[in-house]
């Protein structure tokens, strides 16, 4: 039975790889930190400077999830003005999943998630999941949106929520792989303990 198990698993991720089932979007407004989060989760880096993204940019990640498979996610990092909106329209399309950011000093960021989630829902796969950030919780002092008002939000939408600092990598990686799981749930894979990993390790996914 162990065997067969292992086989789905195989099968899953292959048909992550090859019919590119494994694109994860990060949306939100400028400036909430999306470029940050992709640099810390993938390259373990931190930019303190603000740098505008110029259009779309991506990084490919092996995540593990919680029953120790690991699969090779697509993380497309989306400029958040007004002018490159219309150009990454092209972008949602064929993404399985996205992070929707926001920032918790920013009330204005957290108001539009609203509408970045109806351009995803628009634009993208028809079942494409989501999962809730409210970022930069290491500037307390500064904080404007509650936690409760983000679980509260995420609740509307029947999504996961976690709080994140891409600054002291919080809950970065928990994120991740709740995004990862659910995509990989969605194939027809189960999240339970195994134990052997199962670990795809061509270099240039």
């Amino acid at each position: 039975f162990q065997f067969y198990q292992q086989m789905d698993d195989m099968l899953i991720i292959l048909k992550l790889i090859l019919l590119k089932m494994n694109k994860i979007l990060l949306l939100g407004n400028c400036a909430v930190g999306k470029t940050n989060i992709l640099l810390r989760f993938t390259d373990n880096k931190f930019n303190p400077e603000y740098e505008l993204t110029m259009g779309l940019n991506y990084r490919v990640k092996k995540v593990q999830l919680s029953n120790e498979i690991v699969i090779p996610v697509q993380i497309w990092d989306t400029s958040g003005e007004e002018r490159f909106k219309s150009i990454a329209k092209n972008f949602y399309r064929g993404a399985q999943g996205a992070l929707l950011i926001y920032d918790v000093t920013n009330e204005k960021s957290f108001v539009e998630v609203k509408n970045w989630i109806e351009q995803l829902k628009e634009n993208s796969e028809k079942n494409s999941v989501i999962v809730l950030l409210g970022n930069k919780i290491d500037l307390k002092s500064q904080r404007k949106i509650t936690k409760e008002q983000g679980e509260e939000l995420a609740a509307q939408y029947q999504a996961p929520f976690f709080e994140t600092s891409a600054k002291e990598n919080i809950g970065l990686n928990e994120a991740f792989q709740c995004v990862a799981e659910q995509i990989y749930v969605s194939l027809g894979g189960k999240i339970k303990e195994s134990s052997k990993k199962i670990v795809i390790t061509k270099d240039d996914l």
